[in-house]
């Protein structure tokens, strides 16, 4: 997706999609940002969050996830998770990555349900 395209989205009536990220530099291989690192973004993601208002937040992969909130989600339990983050929902989907290809087919489910929870009908 382009920076455009998601400009696009954020601003998209109803939707009001948007992506960042919480480490917010360029890497191809997530298990490279290092616990250290994920801590020290936090801060700057809830600066974010507190512009964007947004309804529901979905990590993408479990990781950093599970950096931030130890203990909280058992392993490969993908969806809605237990708290709010700045009155937002908060979802973890499996990562996109091939590494994670066995979880790749709960990502469409998770994303149902977080359609729905945000009142989104399907097009099906």
């Amino acid at each position: 997706m382009t920076p455009e395209e998601d400009a696009s989205l954020a601003h998209a009536h109803p939707f009001r999609i948007g992506f960042t990220d919480l480490v917010k530099r360029v890497e191809t291989d997530s298990t490279k940002v290092t616990a250290a690192e994920v801590r020290a973004s936090v801060e700057a993601f809830r600066a974010r969050l507190a512009t964007a208002r947004p309804r529901a937040i979905c990590f993408t992969g479990g990781r950093q996830f599970d950096e931030l909130y130890p203990k909280m989600r058992p392993r490969h339990v993908w969806g809605r998770q237990p708290l709010y983050l700045d009155g937002a929902e908060v979802w973890v989907i499996p990562s996109t990555s091939g590494r994670a290809a066995a979880y790749r087919g709960q990502i469409a489910a998770v994303l149902e349900d977080l359609a729905r929870s945000l009142g989104v009908r399907s097009a099906a």
